[in-house]
């Protein structure tokens, strides 16, 4: 069997709390692209029935299997990590692993899978922080030209 391996906090889900994130507005055709060609299981820090819900509430039916970390020795990166170790272990075929964080990226292409690695920007566009100053518009230009 071939499966893809999908954290749900971050990669689908906009934030790490299911009860108030919402899907990324790309997350469903992610998640249909994947579905078609292979098994897909969801790997979720919240409990299964959190995690089952917030799936079914954004329209990602059909997975093969949800899978939640438990709050045990293992931080969500290790458990991540061993996840796929397991998969591995149990002679199952990972075709991809989708992941926002490089360092679980490059430890799970180091177990000779294949990360899909998904770069959300943490700045929205047209948002400046705080303590941004503001640039008047001809000093861009300037700068620009």
């Amino acid at each position: 069997m071939i499966v893809v391996l999908i954290p749900v906090e971050n990669v689908l889900a906009d934030g790490e709390d299911l009860k108030t994130a919402f899907a990324h507005k790309w997350a469903k055709g992610l998640y249909d692209s994947l579905h078609t060609g292979f098994r897909t299981v969801a790997l979720a820090k919240a409990d299964q029935e959190l995690a089952r819900w917030w799936l079914g509430r954004n329209e990602f039916h059909g997975w093969s299997s949800v899978l939640s970390w438990s709050t045990s020795v293992l931080t969500y990166d290790s458990w991540l990590r061993d996840t796929v170790r397991d998969f591995l272990a149990n002679a199952w075929e990972v075709a991809f692993f989708v992941t926002t964080d490089p360092q679980v990226a490059q430890d799970v292409h180091d177990l000779g899978v294949k990360s899909l690695m998904v770069g959300t920007p943490f700045r929205r566009p047209g948002w400046k922080a705080e303590d941004e100053n503001f640039v008047p518009w001809e000093d861009l230009k300037d700068r620009l030209a």
